[in-house]
């Protein structure tokens, strides 16, 4: 059953991806300007005190990008609001043996109303000629 809650999350469920997508997008600029310093500081004179930060800096930057890569990846999985609903209600409406029955009776009553309709134009036709 969809309650009041259901349908709050239903509604998040954009915002949630989106977030997830800048997250993303904001560590891996992150990561990827950590490895251009390391790159760019990574000067054979540099004495053991900056090496060891350049190490530091090497570790977080590969820390932001497999962070970025989780988030990215994880938001494949996070359903958009649209998606989200089709999960919760279609499985609803096809498991509802009422609702089936109401659509045998208005699909007998569409196919009744095509039948007549076409006989009427039929006749309509006949009686011009």
């Amino acid at each position: 059953m969809i309650d009041e809650s259901m349908m709050y999350w239903l509604t998040r469920m954009d915002y949630i991806c989106n977030f997830l997508v800048v997250i993303g997008g904001i560590t891996a600029i992150f990561g990827l300007g950590f490895l251009i310093l390391v790159g760019c500081a990574a000067d054979p004179s540099v004495t053991w005190p900056e090496r060891e930060s350049i190490k530091r800096f090497r570790l977080v930057s590969i820390l932001l990008l497999s962070f970025s890569l989780v988030v990215l990846a994880g938001r494949v999985f996070v359903p958009t609001t649209k998606e989200m609903a089709a999960i919760k209600v279609v499985p609803m409406i096809a498991n509802n043996d009422r609702l089936r029955e109401e659509c045998d009776e208005v699909y007998s009553l569409c196919k009744q109303w095509v039948k007549d309709t076409l006989e009427e134009n039929a006749t309509k036709k006949a009686e011009k000629e």
